[in-house]
């Protein structure tokens, strides 16, 4: 699959100081990067009443995704308190 970073994702993960949560996210970007379709990604589940929105958990946080045509857009990584106040 195809990946592509938006700007609010990359300024959410520039916050984050947590060496093993960076290294899980960079685990998760390599699954979903290998992954052939989207039922080949671990944890990810489609947001209700949105047609192209998912999410996946990444311990007490959250990645926004955004799946269209086989390019994924990686577009916020919030903790869950705080994500769905401005994804999507």
């Amino acid at each position: 699959m195809k990946l592509v970073f938006k700007s609010s994702f990359e300024r959410d993960i520039k916050k984050i100081a947590d060496k093993e949560l960076l290294s899980m996210i960079k685990n998760v970007i390599s699954n979903v990067e290998f992954a052939d379709n989207v039922n080949d990604i671990a944890h990810l589940r489609k947001l209700v009443n949105f047609k192209s929105f998912y999410r996946l958990k990444v311990k007490d946080y959250r990645i926004g995704l955004n799946i269209d045509n086989g390019t994924v857009y990686f577009v916020r990584f919030l903790h869950r308190k705080d994500i769905f106040r401005v994804f999507p």
